[in-house]
């Protein structure tokens, strides 16, 4: 699950799927701080692929991390193993 906050960092929460009907940060098995404007997480072949808005003349500025591309993380280097 993915939460932007506009300008500020996004994170990214990892839950158990015990949690499904309490997606809140307190039960979240990992919480990764992620570039400003994260619009779209999915996964695919191993990858969790994220696409970020701060890449649009409306978002980007120089005081801001700009992701003008599908940023893309192998999901079990995310969980360490």
């Amino acid at each position: 699950l993915s939460q932007s906050y506009g300008s500020g960092n996004s994170k990214l929460y990892v839950f158990p799927t015990s949690a499904l009907n309490a997606l809140d940060e307190k039960n979240a098995e990992l919480v990764v701080d992620m570039p400003p404007y994260l619009e779209q997480i999915t996964a695919y072949k191993g990858q969790l692929l994220c696409v970020f808005e701060s890449a649009s003349s409306i978002y980007a500025r120089p005081d801001i991390t700009v992701m003008d591309r599908i940023l893309s993380m192998n999901i079990n280097a995310l969980f360490g193993s």
